[in-house]
């Protein structure tokens, strides 16, 4: 019998804590604290464990890029992950319905239904977005590894100045708004062009973060600058004379912290991932614990289950407090911890259903047809 590789656990450690970040992302954009006066160490804390929610999406991206890049197209992956949504969706809406929680039953409704079609209005984004890249990975890969390194270069340069730096720095300019005029960017587009990147960083290796210390010294100058900035939102008002100001900064770090694609968010994840790629240790829980990462952010985020959730925590009781960061870590672990159960179980459950004869047929006809080579022109 043929044993199957045993991963390291350095970026499945990773990936679990790009799922803490976006959690604490969530904790923060999606409960009372988001709206509390500004001007507290709670809403700093807040704000600072929140600020890497976006750069825990790209860490996720990168990790499945540097693996998807080196294997043939499986379609279960595919069929696994959208069936968790899809059961998700389905049993927790439906279960918020008849609890009478949902504020409008019709809203809930459409919602069960939207999980039917998942590219088109998917209510969970980075799901939707992420099937449609796993199908676009042998396309994908067709590209990563034809294309002459000078050439990809220059691809990988358009890529970053397109993406990255131009509307990084247009922030900037009073009135604009990135979400509102940059027309190129999509989350989907961007999760394409973090593909890319990776399978040039996998051809041509010995980039400036993986050279001794530099992804070290990158994420520790990055988290540590995250953190005055939020310093500088949170309690700079008593000292900006401008209106304006206080405004266009409260602004500009919104879009630096909660924008996939700006300068922090990028090399953030860029230089943890490499740094993290530096260590290889295995950790046989480790790489359990991360096999049912993409099932915590299914469960807690379903739409009409979010404000649910946070209601159990009573999060308004303790936006003042002195125990305000042992409550919120608490509070996200929490949530990890159970909603990793509840994952566990339901993949106990569709496991007879996943590995029968009419899943796995039809799963080895759409992997002959993605996998099979070009027929030559003749």
């Amino acid at each position: 019998m043929e044993l199957k590789a045993q991963r390291n656990s350095n970026l499945e450690l990773l990936r679990i804590i790009a799922m803490i970040a976006i959690i604490a992302y969530h904790f923060y954009t999606q409960t009372e604290i988001f709206t509390t006066p500004v001007n507290t160490w709670p809403h700093w804390t807040a704000m600072f464990l929140g600020s890497f929610g976006r750069t825990g999406v790209n860490l996720f991206v990168i990790i499945g890029a540097w693996f998807l890049i080196d294997l043939p197209f499986k379609s279960m992956r595919f069929i696994r992950l959208y069936s968790t949504c899809f059961l998700y969706t389905v049993l927790i809406t439906g279960a918020v319905l008849i609890a009478g929680h949902s504020s409008g039953d019709e809203v809930a409704f459409k919602e069960m239904l939207r999980s039917f079609t998942p590219f088109s209005s998917s209510p969970l984004w980075f799901v939707s977005d992420y099937l449609f890249l796993l199908l676009l990975t042998p396309f994908l890969n067709i590209l990563v590894l034809a294309l002459p390194l000078e050439k990809y270069k220059i691809l990988v340069g358009i890529l970053v100045v397109v993406f990255v730096v131009i509307p990084t720095v247009e922030n900037l300019i009073p009135g604009f708004n990135v979400y509102k005029y940059y027309i190129v960017k999509s989350d989907m587009s961007w999760m394409i062009v973090l593909y890319m990147l990776v399978g040039y960083w996998k051809r041509r290796p010995n980039s400036c973060f993986e050279r001794v210390g530099g992804a070290a010294w990158s994420t520790a100058l990055l988290i540590s600058g995250c953190a005055v900035l939020c310093m500088v939102d949170c309690f700079g008002r008593e000292w900006m004379i401008s209106a304006f100001l206080v405004k266009k900064v409260h602004a500009f770090l919104t879009y630096l912290f909660m924008d996939m694609a700006s300068a922090f968010c990028f090399l953030l994840a860029v230089s943890t991932f490499f740094l993290f790629k530096r260590f290889a240790f295995n950790v046989p829980i480790v790489n359990r614990i991360a096999k049912n990462i993409l099932g915590i952010y299914v469960i807690h985020q379903v739409p009409v289950f979010i404000p649910v959730l946070w209601g159990w925590f009573c999060v308004e009781k303790w936006v003042y407090s002195q125990w305000f960061l042992l409550y919120e870590t608490g509070t996200i672990l929490t949530v990890f911890v159970i909603f990793w159960g509840v994952d566990n179980i339901r993949e106990a459950a569709m496991r007879p259903l996943l590995n029968s004869t009419l899943i796995q047929n039809v799963s080895r006809k759409w992997d002959a047809v993605f996998n099979a080579p070009p027929k030559q022109i003749t």
